[in-house]
């Protein structure tokens, strides 16, 4: 038995999701809306946790604050290779450090609190009809918000191919007690074997760290989990001891371009491939992408047109710019020759942060 009409339906209630959701009420107090969520919240997820400060003026400019309340602010970054050139200075704009499990439980409880339902189900047919998504056979929605992640089932259904030339990485965190010396600043370490990697130690202000390594796969050099700890281990020595919950995920980097066709399936974060090439970051795609879509999801006649303009006007300019430094960076000379810039120039260094 099919269920009545919602306006909106959002498959994935992480911060893409739910950033729609709570973008959708923005533009329309009066919309229904359906959040939909395999899990459970709180729950945890694999990330750096680092939040830039630009996702945060994303949920601002729709009225979320406090998300990062008792997480003090991290202003200091460190960029170098072993053995390599090495750069350390104050970020113009601090980033916070807040574990998933928070932030995510956070952002969804602003969407329920503006008029969001949240359902635990897990998606696994969608069908487009006219004027409607079906999903699973009885949950009906004007427009579908698809945020359910790298693998998405929607993007799947839907028949939409992966980003061209896309690449994958691999990537494996956990929570450590942070040392001494990466207390007070994101660190992250470029990898002299298996390039393109990294190695990082994001301080939440506990006593602890977010901790892992992430590198891009590559045909026939498959990767274990005891290769990426080794690798974490050699590059950032003593980040790991004591470190619990490891988790590993796949991050599909995004390649200039995403992919989002005419209609009422609306791709947004991992689903729509949006990740940073150079540093895996999501959150600030996932958060931009989910408010065009909300938006677009309750304002326009013909959603999938106008969140793909959405999306080239803010993005366009930024992910070819990403590709194309991506593209430069798989030579380890030319990151040397970066961070070598960044420590002697300031606003090569604001470059660089700009752009990760």
């Amino acid at each position: 038995m099919t269920e009545p009409l919602w306006d909106l339906v959002v498959v994935g209630a992480g911060p893409a999701g739910s950033t729609a959701a709570i973008a959708a009420l923005h533009a329309d107090p009066d919309a229904r809306v359906l959040l939909l969520d395999k899990d459970d919240f709180p729950r945890d997820k694999s990330c750096g946790d680092g939040i830039a400060p630009h996702a945060l003026d994303v949920l601002a400019d729709l009225g979320v604050t406090g998300l990062v309340d008792g997480y003090a602010p991290v202003s200091r970054l460190e960029l170098g290779r072993p053995e390599g050139p090495s750069v350390a200075g104050e970020m113009t704009r601090p980033a916070h450090v807040v574990p998933r499990a928070v932030l995510d439980e956070r952002i969804v409880r602003v969407a329920t609190g503006r008029g969001a339902e949240l359902r635990r189900h897990r998606v696994r047919e969608v069908v487009t009809q006219a004027g409607e998504v079906l999903l699973d056979g009885r949950i009906r929605a004007r427009v579908v918000v698809a945020a359910d992640g790298a693998g998405s089932t929607l993007r799947r259904d839907l028949g939409v191919a992966p980003t061209p030339r896309r690449r994958t990485a691999l990537a494996i965190r956990g929570y450590a007690p942070v040392t001494p010396e990466r207390a007070a600043a994101q660190v992250i370490t470029f990898a002299p074997i298996a390039w393109p990697a990294y190695a990082w130690s994001f301080p939440i202000g506990d006593g602890t760290a977010n901790v892992g390594y992430g590198e891009v796969l590559s045909p026939g050099r498959p990767l274990r989990r005891t290769d990426l700890l080794h690798r974490l281990d050699l590059m950032l020595p003593g980040a790991s001891n004591g470190a619990e919950r490891w988790k590993a995920h796949l991050l599909p980097l995004s390649t200039g371009r995403a992919r989002q066709p005419d209609g009422r399936v609306l791709l947004v974060g991992d689903a729509a491939s949006l990740i940073n090439p150079l540093t895996g970051e999501g959150i600030y795609y996932a958060v931009l992408s989910g408010s065009l879509a909300g938006r677009a999801a309750v304002t326009t006649p013909d959603p999938g047109r106008a969140y793909r303009a959405a999306m080239r006007r803010r993005l366009g300019r930024h992910l070819r710019g990403t590709d194309l430094v991506a593209a430069l960076t798989r030579s380890p000379r030319v990151v040397d020759g970066g961070i070598a810039a960044a420590a002697r120039d300031r606003r090569v260094f604001d470059v660089l942060v700009e752009v990760g």
